[in-house]
């Protein structure tokens, strides 16, 4: 039987994180958080290379205390600089050299190959069944100022139709292990770009089959959850390398047939990403001396006061990015009435740290002296975890896990796509999600 499948593939700067959705399952749909026997559903996305035997390894390899390695963090940054032409800073860290002849787009094609291959064979085991009963598509988030970007998001849009291309016109055994040679990483990346060049994406709605904001994913359970109101939010989303801000609000209508109030409407009025994210905190941790800090900045912290104020500029930047994306929204109604009140979701790691979370309760408004006192604190709000969410391993979910995994869990459920607006009037009204038409493109053109 043929299995058709939506993956939500979340490249983040250090891991990426992927869910994958039965349209067809048994009792309603389901989505599956694609994990190890571990329970582990991060995946490394720093890339090494071993300059000895001239191969590229993916899905995490450290090589520290040795000459014989280069790693390389944050393709997914360095690929914006690049494609930018390195007129706009996106990486913030120790820029280590490519090896001639190779540049981020090429790693980052074959890293997003690579993930997408696990995430196949983790699929097929899953149901148990063969690579061709399994038709996938697969959409990859991206920051909304990326997505809002042409030249970003064309860039971005190569890779992942790149990959695919490989995903589905190569041998999976070529990736599957993580190694790959340096003329064969070259050598296939030309030929998917080339491949692929030879067909383009027709409109900004085909597009968004390939590529969607990391925002509005992330925000696909806000809207859907019965525990969220009405209402105007923040999201902030702290990863390794970056804070992803944005601005937006939920509108509900009463129905008059069932008596219910029901969500009706979902726009974003401001958006930012900046590169500021745990790496910084984490430099500073090691740059003390400290150990096993990775997942466990929080305890780090409060064990260690007094790196509270070294890390506390880096937090400050963090918040800035939310005052960014409150302050693009203002601009578009400057009534401070209209965007004042207000709640926040904060994802990521920066999620788990107190010292991050009490910064983001502070008001975005830079002016916020002009606020009451009660104005200027802002409500964290928690989710609830979908009730379609499982483990493809059987292993349960727990709170923490949430706010790493609900980019990917959005870009998994295709059906729900906001883009930002130009005005507040511009709410956009979102049927219910029992009505909403399931765009599902197996890409099978290509």
């Amino acid at each position: 039987m043929i299995k058709y499948i939506q993956l939500g593939l979340d490249y983040g700067t250090s891991s990426a994180k992927m869910v994958f959705r039965d349209y067809q399952a048994v009792g309603g749909e389901r989505s599956y958080v694609i994990d190890d026997i571990n329970g582990d559903y991060r995946v490394p996305t720093n890339v090494a290379f071993n300059k000895k035997t001239r191969e590229f390894v993916f899905g995490g390899h450290e090589a520290t205390g040795t000459d014989d390695w280069d790693v390389y963090y944050s393709i997914k940054m360095r690929l914006a600089e690049e494609i930018k032409q390195h007129d706009k800073k996106y990486y913030y860290g120790e820029i280590i050299s490519f090896p001639d002849g190779v540049s981020a787009r090429d790693i980052a094609i074959a890293t997003v190959w690579y993930l997408a291959e696990l995430a196949h064979l983790r699929i097929e085991k899953f149901y148990g069944a063969s690579r061709n009963d399994i038709k996938l598509q697969i959409t990859m988030g991206i920051p909304m100022s990326f997505f809002s970007d042409t030249v970003l998001r064309e860039g971005f849009l190569e890779v992942i139709r790149s990959a695919y291309w490989l995903l589905k016109h190569q041998d999976g055994k070529i990736i599957r292990g993580g190694l790959l040679s340096i003329d064969r990483l070259q050598e296939l990346s030309e030929q998917a770009r080339n491949e692929v060049q030879k067909k383009r994406v027709p409109d900004t709605n085909s597009v968004r089959d390939w590529l969607r904001t990391e925002a509005e994913s992330a925000l696909t359970w806000a809207f859907t959850s019965p525990n969220i109101k009405q209402g105007l939010y923040a999201k902030a989303d702290i990863g390794a390398g970056t804070t992803n801000a944005s601005i937006f609000r939920i509108t509900e209508r009463h129905d008059a047939t069932t008596g219910r109030w029901q969500k009706d409407g979902f726009a974003f009025f401001g958006a930012t990403s900046d590169a500021v994210g745990m790496d910084c905190i984490d430099e500073i941790m090691q740059k003390h001396g400290l150990l096993d800090f990775r997942s466990n900045e929080d305890s780090m912290l409060i064990s260690h006061p007094d790196l509270s104020v070294e890390c506390g500029k880096y937090v400050n930047l963090m918040h800035e990015a939310v005052e960014t994306a409150w302050g693009i929204a203002y601009s578009k109604q400057k009534d401070v009435n209209q965007w004042k009140t207000l709640n926040i979701f904060v994802f990521g790691g920066g999620s788990q740290v107190t010292q991050v979370r009490n910064k983001m309760t502070v008001h975005p408004y830079v002016n916020r002296n002009c606020l009451s006192a009660a104005e200027q604190v802002i409500k964290i709000i928690a989710l609830d975890k979908p009730s379609d969410l499982l483990t493809a391993s059987g292993a349960s979910l727990v709170d923490k896990d949430l706010p790493f995994l609900l980019v990917a869990y959005g870009l998994s459920n295709n059906r729900l796509s906001i883009s930002e607006v130009k005005n507040p009037s511009e709410i956009r009204t979102i049927p219910p999600p029992f009505q909403m038409e399931r765009s599902f493109v197996p890409f099978d053109e290509m």
